[in-house]
């Protein structure tokens, strides 16, 4: 993998207009500090305020910090399959596990972005 390794974590200062920060590691964000980030394994910040769109950028921060945990869920979900498969399983293709192939050539950039 070239991203940096899981678990992803989120923090937010609790003050408006700070952005909730995505981080590895187990040094987070001190946002008491001048510098809340020094030390911290940033990877991403996720901007936060007090529109009405404040509890959406939240929920986008968790998801992003979820990233690594749901590629290896897909890894493992494919895993599954392809065992089942070579025990005579399915029977069938479902259109769900295009879905899930997209989704591992997407987080591991085997796929173009969309323009």
């Amino acid at each position: 993998m070239q991203h940096k390794p899981g678990p992803w974590k989120t923090a937010h200062s609790g003050f408006a207009n700070s952005p909730s920060v995505i981080y590895a590691g187990e040094k987070a964000p001190n946002f008491a500090a001048k510098y809340p980030l020094d030390g911290c394994d940033w990877i991403a910040e996720v901007k936060c305020d007090e529109s009405p769109d404040h509890r959406q950028w939240v929920s986008t921060a968790r998801l992003i910090a979820a990233a690594p945990e749901l590629l290896e869920a897909c890894q493992i979900a494919l895993w599954i399959r392809d065992k089942i498969q070579e025990r005579g399983g399915f029977g069938a293709t479902f259109e769900e596990w295009d879905v899930v192939e997209a989704a591992i050539r997407k987080a591991k950039g085997e796929v173009e972005r969309a323009a």
